[in-house]
């Protein structure tokens, strides 16, 4: 992060895969809105019960207890509501069964900008 704080992806993991509704999560550092910088940035995976409905509508219901799980964790390491994403398929992971940081990175990384 631009404040030279580190955070550490598979804390933030454990911590939302906590989350009742959260099958799995894959956390990494993303671009903010308009270039401002390196933020947090999560995509979750959720559990059956919630795959029929919106991201919108997931987020919504997920982030009470998203918010709450994360009071354990450095504010700078904590995903904020705006950078959360929601995979109705699984998560990529790496041929050791990790999550595939990296294939979100480029993800994000090539997705248009509003600016």
């Amino acid at each position: 992060l631009p404040t030279g704080k580190k955070v550490h992806p598979g804390n933030v993991e454990r911590v939302l895969k906590r989350v009742a509704g959260v099958e799995n999560a894959v956390v990494f550092s993303g671009q903010g809105l308009n270039g401002s910088g390196e933020v947090v940035k999560a995509v979750i995976y959720p559990t059956e019960e919630y795959r029929s409905r919106s991201e919108p509508q997931i987020i919504k219901a997920l982030w009470p207890e998203i918010q709450t799980s994360q009071q354990e964790l450095d504010s700078f390491e904590r995903v904020q509501r705006g950078h959360i994403s929601i995979s109705l398929e699984p998560l990529a992971e790496t041929p050791k069964g990790e999550p595939n940081r990296r294939y979100y990175v480029e993800k994000d990384r090539n997705k248009p900008r509003a600016d």
